[in-house]
Order: C-alpha cells, then sequence, then structure tokens
C-alpha cells in the first residue's frame, strides 16, 4: 500500500493527523517519531513541487509585482 500523499486544500496539520493514523503507515511505522518524519516529507515534497510549478509560471510573466 502506498503512503498518503497530501491532496487539493488539505492543510499541513489536517495531512499530519491523516498521514500519522493511517492504517498502513502504522502497521509499516510503528514508532511515532518515525512515523512523523515520513509524514512530514511526504508534505514538504509536495510542497516543493507546488512551489516550482509556481516558479515555472513566474518565469515567463511579464509582470513585476514589488
Amino acid at each position: 500500500m502506498p503512503i498518503p500523499t497530501p491532496n487539493g486544500p488539505e492543510g499541513k496539520k489536517s495531512f499530519l493527523s491523516n498521514c500519522m493514523g493511517d492504517s498502513v503507515m502504522v502497521k509499516e511505522f510503528s514508532d511515532s517519531k518515525q512515523r512523523y518524519a515520513v509524514c512530514q516529507s511526504k508534505w514538504k515534497k509536495a510542497q516543493a513541487g507546488k512551489q516550482s510549478e509556481w516558479k515555472a509560471e513566474d518565469e515567463d510573466s511579464d509582470v513585476v509585482i514589488y
């Protein structure tokens, strides 16, 4: 089973709560500190992916905001 991934407008707190309580995560990562680290890593990677999408759009923009 896959590790949960953040989707849509789900906030960080909500995602971490769902991820920490996910039955697959509990089974695969019985140590809560390790499970938290995995969930946190998934959140950060998803956010980095969103930022790179925004940067690609911004590079082609003719508008400069100060």
